[in-house]
């Protein structure tokens, strides 16, 4: 397996070898990338983004023994938290506890 850094997203080439019986690509790659969910790997299949030999496929697609499979999965935006101002209304405070008084 080979990772590379381009352009903010992480790239994967995996190559199918000869004891792997036929399967469902998104089924293959399923068992293959852990940190991945199918649901994932059909939306990267869908965006273009797995390719067999270099050209696109459907999740349908059956891999067979030498297929190279290149994944592009882009890395994801940070999310930005900001707080934002809201009224509370504390009744006790000290360095243990906190008690507000909220809204249902």
């Amino acid at each position: 397996m080979h990772h590379r850094i381009q352009n903010a997203e992480l790239k994967r080439e995996l190559l199918v070898t000869g004891g792997e019986a036929p399967k469902r690509l998104d089924v293959f790659l399923s068992n293959r990338e852990p940190d991945l969910s199918r649901a994932a790997i059909q939306r990267l299949i869908e965006d273009g983004r797995i390719t067999v030999n270099a050209r696109a496929v459907k999740a349908s697609y059956r891999v067979r023994p030498g297929d190279r499979i290149v994944l592009e999965i882009p890395r994801s935006a940070p999310l930005e938290l900001k707080p934002e101002p809201i009224p509370l209304h504390i009744l006790y405070e000290d360095d243990h506890v906190l008690v507000l008084n909220k809204q249902p």
